[in-house]
């Protein structure tokens, strides 16, 4: 409730938390209240793990759930390697670029790490042998010489 809370007093505007399980309510608030991290990075996360869980409700669970809210915990632990290969593949296909591919993977990993580490829910870690793709490197910015900037103004 505290992320809840914090979204109120800040005025932002947030889906409906019924339409996310309870355990992505959970993390939001860790993520908030014990991390103190930022609400767009919190925004960000939620987004990618429900994408990710609409993703594995598709494809690996055949539609069993009408909602998302829907997914237990029993059906995230018995998720395999393959279907995070398969979301990994999934974002390329819908030709996301490479840094926002490292930045989802980044979110199913805290996802994972959390279930596991920090609430003991999780038996195994998926993400322990998934590969990640390399970060690409960032490129400094162009500048101009002094001459070239005089002309230019």
């Amino acid at each position: 409730m505290q992320y809840q809370a914090l979204l109120k007093e800040k005025g932002a505007i947030k889906m409906n938390d019924n339409t996310i399980p309870s355990f992505l309510e959970d993390l939001k608030n860790y993520l908030c209240g014990i991390k103190n991290l930022s609400m767009n990075y919190i925004d960000d996360l939620e987004f990618t793990i429900v994408q990710f869980l609409e993703f594995i409700n598709v494809h690996t669970l055949k539609e069993k759930y009408d909602d998302i809210n829907e997914i237990t915990l029993n059906d995230i632990r018995s998720l395999k390697n393959n279907d995070i290969y398969g979301f990994i593949f999934f974002l390329s296909e819908r030709h996301y670029k490479a840094n926002t591919r490292i930045k989802k993977i980044e979110h199913l990993k805290t996802f994972f790490n959390y279930l596991y580490t920090i609430c003991h829910r999780l038996f195994k870690q998926p993400f322990k042998l998934v590969k990640a793709e390399k970060k690409l490197e960032q490129k400094l910015p162009i500048s101009f010489r002094s001459k070239k900037s005089s002309r230019c103004l």
